[in-house]
């Protein structure tokens, strides 16, 4: 079976990789898959994106990155995959989620997995990540180890947007 986890991923976080391990366990594949958000300024390529997924995704079986410029029913019925993964945090996401969950259901058959954050990754985001950017110890604690060192040298080489 294949699932799909989506989001912007500006950047891959701790609380990203947590919901991407624990549906690797689930599933035979899992795409992690980059969509655009037009409420989202991202701050990195598609690309930097795509590039530090594989890296924090790199030991598990059965994962891999990739990107998509339209709606996630859209990518689930063009690829033939049936379920969707999804991290909730909070009531607010969880609310939002179950709205998704049904036009994903109605518009591709899609079924949706929500994945309650581990408590202390609740309150990791990108948004928080980067809010902390000129503080490299806030850097370290949201980030997976494996990229870190490379998201750091990609907002001190300006690679920001």
């Amino acid at each position: 079976m294949t699932a799909v986890i989506t989001g912007t991923f500006d950047p891959i976080t701790k609380g990203h990789l947590n919901i991407i391990e624990r549906a690797a366990r689930l599933f035979d594949e899992l795409r992690v898959v980059i969509m655009i958000n037009p409420q989202k300024q991202p701050h990195f390529s598609v690309d930097d994106r795509l590039r530090l997924i594989e890296r924090a995704t790199a030991h598990l079986k059965g994962v891999t990155a990739d990107f998509y410029d339209g709606m996630a029913a859209d990518y689930m019925k063009d690829n033939g995959i049936g379920f969707i993964v999804r991290g909730v945090r909070s009531q607010k996401d969880f609310e939002y989620e179950m709205l998704m969950a049904e036009y994903n259901r109605e518009h591709c058959g899609a079924e949706t997995l929500l994945l309650p954050a581990e408590e202390r990754l609740a309150e990791v985001s990108s948004s928080v990540l980067r809010a902390g950017e000129s503080r490299e110890e806030k850097v370290r604690s949201l980030l997976p180890d494996s990229i870190a060192d490379e998201y750091l040298a990609l907002i001190n080489n300006g690679a920001l947007r």
